[in-house]
């Protein structure tokens, strides 16, 4: 019999070594999923006498990439924002404040964390793991008529079927944050124009290949962090425009705040002390005039982790889960 695609779900997990799976701690509410195991094919292509252009092939190294996208849920969203933003400071007795910056000491590698993938399909347990994984690209996503999404891509290793038994579902309360929560402040001031935008954290994850025995790459490296997004905005005046053609530079802060009846107590803060348009352009596709803002954050002494060090972004996340969830 076929098996549904709405009993898929996702969990997890920090690990304490690197590609080690470990069941998960947090399930993920997710509305897509997209995975899949990169395996290098070494072809045979000896000269056999015969007009073909390959014979056989050997399996080489393999890894895995993993990605979903779904509603930002104020408490297991910390899990990707400490994989592209490890340097975790957690304060407060409950709730508790998680502070997110990019990780300035040692190696600035983030955990690894295991991806419980539930499709059905797998033998006993009906799930596979993605150990190891790390974030590459997590973009977030809000429109005033809409809802506040994201969208998150990992590199892995290879998946391995979870053993035993299908991962335990221990899903939250927490309801979506509609896109119109957010407070925006741009160069202190706050703006009540913006329609939609997106925030893109990016760090580029390489699978480092070496003669190790295994399959599995050597390593999982992640590089430097990039901080991006756009504004979609209805223009009563050339403020935004002129931020541009200025150079002004100026500090962003997009606040989600939890409401009595949705998400009370809960935070989801972006702060850029300075921030460059890339640029913005004036559009007259509707009945009003509106600017299109891209911009990109800039690496500053601010906003920084107890690493210190340089970032772009700082996120602060306000919820529920106790310190150590995370990182």
């Amino acid at each position: 019999m076929p098996i549904p695609s709405n009993r898929s779900y996702v969990g997890i997990a920090k690990e304490t070594t690197r590609g080690t799976a470990v069941a998960p701690t947090s399930s993920i509410p997710v509305t897509a999923i997209t995975a899949h195991d990169e395996i290098t094919q070494l072809l045979d292509t000896g000269l056999r006498g015969s007009m073909v252009d390959f014979f056989t092939a050997v399996p080489g190294q393999s890894w895995s990439t993993w990605g979903c996208t779904g509603f930002a849920y104020p408490d297991t969203i910390g899990f990707w924002l400490a994989s592209v933003l490890p340097d975790v400071v957690t304060t407060g007795a409950g709730p508790f404040v998680h502070v997110f910056a990019p990780l300035n000491s040692g190696s600035g590698q983030p955990k690894g964390y295991s991806i419980a993938d539930y499709s059905g399909i797998g033998a006993t347990s009906g799930a596979r793991y993605f150990p190891g994984a790390g974030v590459t690209d997590l973009t977030f996503k809000y429109d005033a008529m809409g809802t506040l999404t994201y969208d998150v891509k990992t590199v892995a290793y290879p998946s391995s079927l979870v053993p035993t038994s299908a991962p335990t579902k221990t899903f939250g309360t927490l309801l979506p944050t509609p896109g119109y929560f957010p407070t925006i402040t741009i160069g202190g001031g706050t703006v009540t124009t913006v329609q939609s935008g997106d925030i893109k954290i990016s760090r580029p994850v390489t699978a480092i290949h070496a003669a190790t025995g295994t399959v599995a790459p050597y390593n999982l490296f992640s590089g430097p962090v990039s901080v991006s997004g756009n504004m979609l905005v209805v223009a009563e005046d050339e403020t935004e425009l002129l931020r541009y053609l200025n150079s002004t530079q100026p500090s962003l802060d997009i606040n989600f705040a939890g409401t009595a009846g949705v998400n009370t107590g809960t935070i989801l803060n972006f702060h850029s002390t300075s921030v460059v348009y890339t640029p913005a352009d004036v559009v007259r596709g509707k009945d009003y005039v509106e600017v299109q803002v891209a911009w990109k954050a800039r690496a500053n002494t601010t906003d920084v982790g107890a690493s210190t060090g340089y970032s772009a972004m700082k996120v602060t996340l306000t919820n529920a889960l106790v310190s150590g969830t995370f990182a």
